[in-house]
């Protein structure tokens, strides 16, 4: 079961990547975790270290969540990404006709 936050009121998704202090990846990644607004939290490689979905009302809530990011740790480089639609989510082994693919 996938929720449609849309309908619960929280309009904007997005996925943020962050490059952060090594001495600060501990307290952010709990800052993270512990934050409302949090609906995934990965440990990523390829010179960053956190990719984070996070959900809100408006984009005035996420701006206010960056801008006190970027106040509370040091974060080396960010990049935002939108999510405007979704394609496909949890589509793995989905379909039946693909499953014999599979040693299940």
């Amino acid at each position: 079961c996938l929720a449609d936050f849309s309908t619960l009121g929280y309009g904007i998704r997005a996925t943020i990547t962050l490059k952060v202090d090594i001495e600060c990846r501990d307290d952010i990644k709990e800052h993270l975790l512990q934050h409302q607004n949090t609906n995934s939290l990965w440990k990523i490689n390829n010179g960053y270290d956190f990719m984070t979905e996070m959900i809100f009302k408006n984009i005035c809530e996420l701006e206010d969540f960056i801008e006190n990011l970027e106040k509370s740790y040091k974060i080396i480089e960010k990049n935002v990404y939108y999510i405007i639609n979704d394609i496909a989510r949890e589509i793995f082994m989905s379909d039946p006709k693909k499953l014999e693919f599979f040693e299940i």
